[in-house]
């Protein structure tokens, strides 16, 4: 049943999510302040409780996409940025990587929206599990191969250049979901009626929960 899904959550993936939050909306959720939360609209409350900035109706979606259509302006040819703009033509692979660390200074937050393609990805997975096999043939093989898969992963994650946003409205939802603050023009307001969606949106990518299981009585435990 899907009011039963965020109570079956894995806990650490849980607390993966809060720690987002914390980053987004720049607030921290003190030693056990949480243990008393039973409900998903008991911790969207206590969220915007934290967020002492002044209280302005004004949408952060579209100040993002202004402020990373403005960015991406300086560093690449296009001379019409919407919301549909493919990333792809606005970032060419070869200069890709250097572009957006560019961009992501002109932002004044850091944005992964890069990662290893779906083939290494999936090269890598086979590779971890021809190495678990190992242990059945030879021990010392086997720790060499889960040594050198680590090495490969380790290096694949920080050269893959592969956009895992494709375009600039999904990019821009990126944007608001994990830097909510510092995606509004004035990081010293914020829009009080969009707190509960940022949470949800949290919420569902992290723990790949519909929204429809993640009303205010969804319960915790």
């Amino acid at each position: 049943m899907q009011d039963e899904q965020l109570k079956n959550s894995d806990l650490e993936d849980v607390n993966d999510v809060l720690k987002q939050i914390e980053t987004s909306f720049g607030i921290n959720f003190g030693t056990n302040e949480l243990q008393h939360i039973k409900t998903f609209g008991e911790l969207c409350d206590i969220v915007e409780s934290k967020i002492h900035l002044f209280n302005a109706t004004t949408c952060t979606s579209q100040q993002a996409f202004y402020k990373l259509r403005k960015a991406l302006k300086v560093y690449t040819e296009s001379s019409c940025i919407t919301s549909a703009s493919l990333l792809s033509d606005l970032l060419p692979a070869r200069r890709r990587k250097l572009i957006w660390r560019s961009v992501e200074h002109q932002l004044g937050f850091k944005l992964d929206i890069m990662g290893m393609s779906s083939t290494v990805s999936t090269a890598l997975v086979l590779a971890f599990l021809a190495s678990l096999l190992a242990f059945f043939i030879d021990k010392k093989v086997a720790i060499i191969s889960l040594v050198a898969w680590g090495l490969c992963t380790n290096f694949a994650a920080k050269t893959g250049n592969t956009l895992q946003v494709q375009t600039i409205q999904e990019c821009v939802e990126k944007m608001t979901r994990e830097q909510y603050i510092k995606s509004r023009r004035n990081p010293a307001t914020f829009n009080q009626q969009e707190i509960f969606q940022q949470v949800q949106q949290l919420f569902i990518k992290g723990l790949y929960l519909p929204a429809s299981a993640l009303g205010r009585d969804a319960t915790f435990a």
